[in-house]
């Protein structure tokens, strides 16, 4: 019986095509745990805040390059309107409420507790800090974000299958002996360093 053994390929297309299906298992983790979410008890803030919290940053990743290539905004501006409108909001909340604080989801000041304001003797009794916050997104946004995840699979389903028969005819023209090699020499290790940033 003949047995298959895996060898990585290092070359520019394979490395895109390789992107893809990181960006694309992002998309799909956001879908499965929207629907995760939404079985979630809407007094579990905890779990509903690391869902949201979880399924944003995974969606802002999907834009932002790293050791993978980032998706570009043309794929945005090819959706219909409301895919780019919630598309705008999702990287507003992950950019402004998420990532960094500069929003007005959270509220922190410092009061003071004044005893008998009204009477003619008021007397200050102590101060305290007021934290407000928005906890999670609701399930109606989830389900937005889903929507919009899983609109955004599909469209790298279709980069992927456009994609596959290049790599795949790169990959035939090196010699199969080399592809051996390559395994187990340095280069082999070069599969999970970071690659220049880029957009696909």
């Amino acid at each position: 019986m003949a047995e298959y053994v895996p060898f990585p390929v290092v070359f520019n297309e394979a490395n895109r095509y390789a992107d893809l299906e990181g960006i694309k298992a992002d998309l799909n983790w956001i879908v499965e745990a929207a629907g995760e979410f939404v079985k979630t008890r809407i007094n579990d803030s905890i779990i509903r805040e690391a869902f949201t919290f979880a399924a944003v940053v995974k969606y802002g990743r999907v834009f932002n390059s790293g050791v993978r290539r980032a998706i570009t905004k043309d794929l945005i501006n090819n959706l219909e309107s409301n895919f780019q409108k919630d598309h705008e909001e999702f990287m507003a909340l992950r950019d402004r409420y998420v990532a960094h604080s500069v929003n007005n989801f959270e509220e922190n000041y410092t009061q003071v507790y004044i005893k008998d304001p009204m009477s003619q003797n008021p007397e200050f009794n102590q101060i305290s800090v007021m934290h407000n916050r928005v906890v999670s997104i609701s399930v109606d946004d989830m389900n937005r974000l889903a929507v919009l995840a899983k609109e955004l699979m599909d469209k790298i389903g279709s980069l992927m299958k456009a994609e596959k028969p290049k790599v795949e005819e790169i990959a035939r023209r090196i010699p199969v002996t080399e592809l051996i090699k390559r395994k187990y020499r340095s280069e082999r290790d070069n599969v999970f360093k970071a690659r220049k940033r880029e957009t696909i």
